[in-house]
């Protein structure tokens, strides 16, 4: 997959984007920095912390609760099922590394678990790259351990533009396809909850803000000034259009009845196709299925992770100034964080057959997301 935007770094914040930085090549989706140290966010609002505690490994509920807390997490569990889970466990994962647990016998509950779970963090440290990949899990009345498997998003920003098709709705010639991407873009707003730049909290929302803070004070180019309205009204036009149920009913109807005119018309209904497979496919699945937030799961440096909005969002455009300065400030933030939340699935170690779910659905959606914004980059509009 090429990429128009790479940030390469020597250490943690070198950058080179070279003269032409963004969108200057064959458009395609953005980059971010290297894989084994990620990014995150300072503007306003969107500062995340993590639970302050002492426990040595994650202890996770079926909502992730960070550590093992004796207080919290222990007090609902059946003390003698959740011993006699975790021992079970244990061995099957010590026997799987071949390690020998720690004697545990006389410390009482829940301390002997903790303890148990440092030296098990020790070891595995000492003879796998994949310890920060193992879990233990509790679950539905069951503590298991399991490994952690994350789908790789590859540093990339999925933005998707608005304004381009709002362009080709507002053209006789082109508003059939625009019909047509508009029920695209509404399964992704109403099913795969895309966050949306013109919503309160969303990531973007507060990067536009920001840009619009910085033109009025330097006493921007009216052109810069008019981009930035026009980013806010047809973002707010496009919004409504999207939360209009009757665009995501017309969807199977719009792939069967278009008939495509040009070779942006081919490339659309193909594009719509895919879309409307993976929408019948997965009726009501939003993208963030298998989210589950760093924050959540591990004790990070400074407690920050590029979230999930941080880099899949709706956007205003992909093409032009306003763009090249959005693009810019996102990758001057994100990349000051050491992780990157992705999909992630946990595959029980006592499970003798492949786990029943997959990445197939984010391996569809993202790959069709990013033709989507290829589409648009290599588009006259």
């Amino acid at each position: 997959m090429n990429h128009a935007t790479k940030i390469s770094r020597t250490d943690k914040t070198t950058q080179d984007y070279g003269t032409d930085y963004a969108l200057s090549q064959s458009g395609r989706v953005f980059q971010l920095d290297e894989k084994t140290k990620r990014s995150g966010r300072t503007v306003k609002g969107q500062e995340k912390t993590c639970t302050a505690n002492n426990a040595p490994d994650a202890f996770l509920n079926s909502r992730f609760y960070t550590r093992l807390l004796e207080s919290t997490v222990v007090a609902d569990c059946n003390k003698d099922k959740m011993e006699k889970d975790f021992y079970k466990s244990l061995s099957i994962i010590s026997e799987k590394f071949g390690i020998s647990p720690i004697a545990t016998d006389d410390i009482p509950y829940p301390s002997n678990i903790s303890v148990s779970l440092a030296d098990l963090k020790k070891q595995l440290k000492k003879i796998t790259n994949d310890w920060r990949e193992i879990r233990l899990i509790h679950d539905n009345g069951s503590t298991y351990f399991a490994k952690e498997n994350r789908f790789d998003t590859d540093m990339t920003l999925f933005y998707i533009p608005v304004i381009p098709l709002y362009t080709i709705l507002q053209k006789k010639e082109t508003e059939n396809v625009g019909l047509l991407l508009l029920s695209v873009y509404a399964y992704l707003y109403q099913i795969l909850k895309i966050p949306y730049y013109r919503n309160e909290g969303c990531y973007l929302n507060s990067l536009y803000e920001i840009l619009e803070e910085w033109a009025e004070n330097d006493g921007a180019e009216k052109r810069t000034l008019r981009q930035l309205k026009e980013a806010k009204e047809i973002g707010d036009l496009i919004k409504g259009l999207l939360s209009n149920p009757e665009h995501l009913k017309c969807f199977g109807k719009r792939v069967r009845t278009f008939k495509p005119k040009s070779a942006f018309d081919r490339s659309s209904l193909l594009l719509a196709e895919r879309f409307y497979a993976i929408y019948r496919k997965y009726r009501k699945t939003s993208i963030d299925r298998n989210y589950h937030p760093m924050i959540y799961r591990e004790e990070i440096e400074d407690g920050r992770a590029v979230m999930l909005d941080d880099y899949v969002s709706f956007c205003a455009s992909v093409k032009g100034e306003l763009f090249n300065e959005l693009f810019q400030t996102a990758n001057d933030e994100l990349q000051e964080y050491s992780s990157i939340d992705e999909p992630v699935i946990f595959v029980p170690f006592h499970s003798t057959e492949e786990t029943a779910e997959s990445f197939d659905f984010e391996r569809d959606v993202f790959g069709r997301l990013n033709d989507l914004i290829i589409l648009w980059q290599e588009s006259q509009f």
